[in-house]
């Protein structure tokens, strides 16, 4: 019975313990775990603007994945945000739902939580990237300082919920961001406006650049593409594309091979940003004459002999320095041998003391432009003869002049030369050239220094005036244009030598204000040929027109490609400056030419400027132009064919044939057979040419179609779709059953050269057609 109880007792109390066990273990149970709790990112993307919110919930789970609010004693859960691994973020912050920023002891992206089953929190930022959630359950103890936070949480991943969340914070849209071009490796923004030295236009030194996108906080706007591109041809920048970084950066290089004003473009989403370089000719490297004696000079006179420098590229030195004039005359520091190697006399007439030493380089300003390299005679040619002289650069590139020397007789002419074509109203030419001259043609050029010896006169002082006196004598300004009624008139300008009574004149349009410019020629555009494009500056009645000869250096051409075919390989080019600069100044005209590899249109925005700090002043012209390529034209029958007169031997491409009539004269005029010259040239309708009924003679080619009726002067001409009609002095007519015409209203109809080779008697001998497609 004791057995029994003792039992009892023992069952009895493992049955109380066995009760207990579950309540224990679902405790346990309960506790959130590591490994089943998670983060949820509520955003994949949110703007960094400091407005917009990234949610984040974290959920406690057990060890049976069942949501919890239970920790171990003595423990909370604490969120934080990282930049850069086990780094707590400073650049983010905890809100709640409203934006409004979470109680934190610590300045940086981290926060201590009540644990709850579900704890949604949200972050925002001013600064792009992305941001990794974390959250850990510690003991509240540990959780003093930052530095302790960083040690017993961040960098504990034995207290960490396995799972991480990350959202990314983007830039601010396009509209919001700046931009900014740099000189490589500065963080100083370079003007958009003024133009940056870019250094030497020789094709291999490069200017390098940065170029930053950044949001409106100054956050690096990354992973933007950047499309890079010049706006005329001479300068090459070294990418097409790129690609932000992390620094929101891309950096291109600049090169060019004519020294001019290039624009760059850094398009962004859009947005278009510009960066104005200006490169200068390179070293010199080739000399060649810009004026020389054009007849005999007289004797003791100057002969005026003027050089300009060319940099390996073929630009123009416009600003010649001090440096290369005095290593061209033996005078650099560095120089050895003889001084005077550069600028040699070779030969002298007999009894001359002219020698190298007499000879020196100065640098001459032509105007504000360009500079030019002058050839001074210390000693002047003094014996009658012909002189050589060899003017060299140090690369062993020269020059020889020659010139004839005579001892001038009495003066008995003078000419003038005004550079300018024509002048706008208020506007002034430069000094002209005076040239006095003997009976035999011997000039000398006079010294503008002593124009106020001379009368000047202009035959309508209300258009313009001349200067007669001091320094500016001869040179002529324009009036203004409302004494004028701004019409446009020439004036003849008039110089008189008194003492020889001898008078020179040159005329000179007066024209209103620069209006607009028009295009004067549109080239065949051919595909894979230069197609050359002129334009015309004029005034507001359509007159031609020059620019401001004297603000010549104030000029500048832009141009832009607006449109062209999908992958079109394009090339244009514009006159290097200096030529442009010289024609725009002279005569107003612009010339550049295009090239393309694809059939169809190509519009280019020309802009032309002449700034002369004064908005009333300023001159900005713009003009699209449109470059419709075709394909070439079909080369169709024979390239040459020639007709003998008075034979019925003719000859196509080098084979000799023979036609059933020969060409013959009649009243002074050529004919020749029709039917002949039509199938060499690739009529194919023999058969078909002659319409007894209507007596009309049609030939039909490929290309076009060309009808003509007996007895009429007008002959009908069908190509790509245009009618035309073409006009002949004397109308077809039939001779021995054929129809004939004379030989220059064929070239015309089939748009072929001609040419007529007289006999000795002066009457044609043969006839040769051409055809240049």
């Amino acid at each position: 019975m004791k057995k029994q109880r003792k039992l009892f007792a023992i069952l009895t109390l493992v049955a109380f313990m066995m009760t207990l066990l579950p309540v224990a273990a679902f405790a346990a149970d309960d506790v959130a775990s590591l490994g089943w709790s998670q983060i949820y990112a509520e955003d994949d993307y949110v703007d960094a603007d400091n407005k917009d919110l990234a949610g984040f919930t974290v959920e406690l789970k057990n060890q049976t994945g069942n949501l919890t609010n239970e920790v171990t004693s003595g423990s909370t859960l604490v969120i934080w945000a990282e930049r850069a691994n086990e780094q707590v973020s400073d650049v983010d912050v905890f809100t709640d739902k409203d934006g409004n920023k979470l109680s934190n002891k610590f300045n940086k992206a981290i926060i201590k939580v009540a644990p709850q089953k579900s704890t949604t929190v949200y972050l925002k930022s001013g600064k792009a990237g992305v941001v990794t959630v974390k959250a850990a359950i510690v003991d509240s103890s540990k959780l003093d300082s930052e530095s302790v936070c960083q040690k017993n949480v961040v960098e504990n991943n034995a207290v960490q919920i396995r799972d991480t969340a990350k959202t990314e914070f983007e830039a601010a849209r396009s509209t919001d961001w700046t931009y900014k071009f740099t000189n490589r490796g500065s963080n100083e923004a370079l003007s958009t406006t003024q133009a940056v030295n870019g250094g030497k236009a020789n094709g291999i030194d490069k200017k390098e650049f940065d170029f930053f996108v950044v949001d409106k906080q100054g956050n690096a706007v990354v992973g933007e593409k950047v499309k890079l591109s010049v706006n005329k041809n001479g300068a090459l920048v070294d990418t097409d594309e790129e690609i932000t970084d992390k620094r929101g950066k891309i950096e291109f290089g600049v090169t060019a091979t004519d020294n001019d004003t290039y624009r760059v473009t850094a398009e962004v989403a859009g947005e278009v940003n510009t960066l104005v370089i200006s490169f200068t000719a390179a070293e010199a490297y080739k000399i060649e004459i810009s004026d020389q004696p054009t007849a005999s000079i007289a004797l003791d006179s100057d002969p005026g002999i003027e050089f300009k420098v060319y940099d390996i590229n073929g630009n123009l030195i416009e600003e010649v320095d001090q440096t290369l004039v005095d290593e061209l005359n033996g005078k650099a520091a560095n120089h050895t041998g003889d001084k005077h190697k550069y600028h040699q006399v070779i030969s002298t007439p007999s009894g001359s003391k002219v020698e190298d030493k007499d000879l020196t380089f100065r640098n001459v300003k032509v105007n504000d432009l360009e500079d030019t390299l002058y050839l001074d005679f210390s000693r002047k040619p003094d014996k009658v003869g012909t002189y050589k002289v060899k003017v060299s650069l140090a690369n062993g590139k020269s020059e020889i002049v020659s010139f004839d020397v005579k001892e001038q007789g009495k003066i008995v002419n003078m000419t003038m030369d005004i550079k300018e074509n024509s002048i706008a109203w208020e506007k002034s030419t430069r000094k002209p050239t005076v040239k006095l001259y003997d009976a035999d043609g011997t000039y000398k050029k006079e010294d503008s220094k002593i124009f106020y010896n001379y009368t000047w006169t202009v035959d309508n002082t209300a258009l313009a005036s001349v200067a007669t006196y001091g320094d500016d004598a001869g040179v002529v300004k324009a009036k203004k244009g409302s004494d004028y009624n701004y019409k446009t008139g020439t004036v003849t300008v008039t110089v008189l030598d008194e003492s020889r009574n001898l008078t020179a004149t040159d005329t000179l349009v007066i024209g209103s204000d620069v209006s607009s410019v028009k295009v004067a020629e549109n080239g065949k555009a051919v595909v894979g040929e230069k197609a050359t494009v002129k334009l015309q500056v004029v005034d507001a009645d359509g007159n031609n027109i020059a620019l401001d000869a004297n603000k010549r250096e104030k000029i500048n051409v832009d141009l832009y490609k607006t449109s062209a075919p999908a992958d079109a390989k394009l090339d244009w080019n514009l006159p290097i400056k200096s030529a442009y600069q010289k024609t725009l100044s002279r005569t107003g005209e612009l010339v550049f030419d295009v090239t393309s590899d694809v059939v169809g249109d190509v519009t280019f925005q020309v802009v032309i400027k002449q700034d002369f700090n004064d908005n009333d002043k300023n001159v900005s012209l713009s003009i699209p132009v449109t470059v419709s390529f075709k394909a070439d034209a079909p080369k169709v029958g024979a390239e040459q064919v020639t007709l003998l007169i008075g034979t019925s031997t003719y000859i196509v491409d080098g084979v000799v044939q023979n036609s059933d009539l020969a060409p013959f004269i009649k009243d002074n005029r050529t004919f020749v057979p029709v039917r002949v010259v039509a199938t060499a040239l690739g009529c194919e309708n023999v058969d078909t040419m002659w319409d007894e009924a209507t007596q009309t003679v049609k030939l039909v080619r490929e290309d076009m179609t060309a009808t003509a009726v007996i007895g009429q002067q007008l002959i009908t001409v069908e190509k790509d779709g245009v009618t035309t009609t073409v006009s002949s002095d004397v109308a077809p007519f039939i001779k021995d059953g054929r129809t004939v015409l004379p030989f220059r209203v064929l070239s015309e109809i089939f748009g072929a050269e001609v040419e007529a080779i007289a006999a000795a008697d002066g009457t044609t001998a043969s006839v040769t057609f051409t055809q240049t497609w």
